[in-house]
């Protein structure tokens, strides 16, 4: 079959709306797909640490839950197990870094040493990202040195 210059022009056209269609479909189902599960929101979160350095964050029995809760004004709150944390953060973008993390001096019988890694990991975060419901904290290099667990506080 031979094709005219006008038929040539209305393949493009059907082609171009069928194109067009393909992309709009496509869309809707990745929003469809995104709003299935919210992803927590960074502020307000009670985050649970979980991970640190790639192994199982473990306090002992008896511990507090080690979390942390980023509020207003670039501030954190939290417990590094045994201790209340507080202090500042910084956030551009992918960027993040801590300042002036302090708490309380309590000695406790479990969970010190934990604590100082969580704390001293935390001094060394410079960037971050949410991944279902959890919060992955980088180091400069990219390698994930802390994650937590979006939730509710353990009794």
């Amino acid at each position: 079959m031979c094709f005219t210059s006008t038929s040539g022009a209305i393949w493009r056209t059907v082609a171009r709306a069928v194109c067009a269609m393909a992309i709009l479909f496509s869309g809707a189902v990745s929003i469809a797909r995104a709003t299935d599960v919210a992803a927590p929101k960074l502020n307000g979160t009670y985050w649970k640490l979980v991970e640190m350095d790639g192994a199982a964050a473990h306090f002992g029995q008896g511990s507090r839950e080690a979390h942390i809760q980023f509020g207003e004004r670039n501030r954190i709150s939290g417990s590094g197990g045994c201790n209340r944390l507080l202090g500042g953060y910084r956030m551009d973008g992918v960027h993040l870094t801590f300042g002036n993390l302090g708490g309380t001096m309590m000695e406790c019988d479990k969970g010190m040493n934990e604590e100082r890694h969580m704390v001293q990991s935390l001094a060394k975060v410079r960037g971050w990202r949410i991944e279902g419901p959890q919060l992955v904290m980088l180091a400069e290099s990219g390698a994930v040195i802390l994650r937590f667990q979006s939730g509710e506080p353990s009794l």
